[in-house]
């Protein structure tokens, strides 16, 4: 790991290419420990301190806002990291981007986002279709996105040697 920051999602106030501009949204890599640093308005570096989320292995990483509050929950793999207050921000989203004038990209793999506005699913993205520029929303609302700049991967999983008595 370097001691870059690692948006898994941040702001994105204009559209692409994003140059010169800032936001103030940011989950991701605090850019000189292994915390989880989380903006929502205002930033908190060490919001989520002495995680393993970035030891290589899927993590699930989930971030609540209650407007009402305005408090922002991390939780990571389901246990709760950290409670703080936040300010709120007002920005579209980007996965795997934040803007902050300098562009901070998510280094690894995004898989399985779903986004919630007052209680109801309102975006869930599967990253299933293997090719194009279109991010299939399956929550129902066609709240399709646009992917820039990423490339597909395809994993293979269980044996994939025919000759063995538990290949797929």
């Amino acid at each position: 790991i370097d001691d870059n920051f690692r948006a898994i999602v941040g702001g994105a106030p204009t559209n692409p290419p994003f140059q010169g501009v800032s936001s103030d949204f940011f989950i991701g890599k605090h850019n000189i420990t292994d915390d989880i640093g989380v903006q929502d308005g205002n930033y908190i570096s060490d919001f989520g301190p002495a995680t393993n989320a970035w030891n290589g292995d899927w993590h699930q990483i989930t971030y609540t806002y209650d407007n009402q509050s305005e408090t922002g929950t991390l939780f990571l793999d389901d246990l709760d990291i950290n409670t703080g207050s936040f300010t709120g921000s007002t920005d579209p989203i980007a996965l795997g981007l934040e803007v902050d004038g300098t562009l901070s990209y998510f280094i690894g793999l995004i898989d399985n986002v779903k986004i919630f506005e007052d209680g109801t699913l309102a975006v869930h993205y599967t990253f299933n279709a293997g090719e194009g520029e279109t991010l299939y929303d399956h929550s129902g609302n066609q709240n399709h996105g646009t992917i820039n700049g990423a490339t597909w991967v395809e994993n293979i999983y269980g044996c994939t040697d025919p000759f063995a008595t538990n290949y797929i």
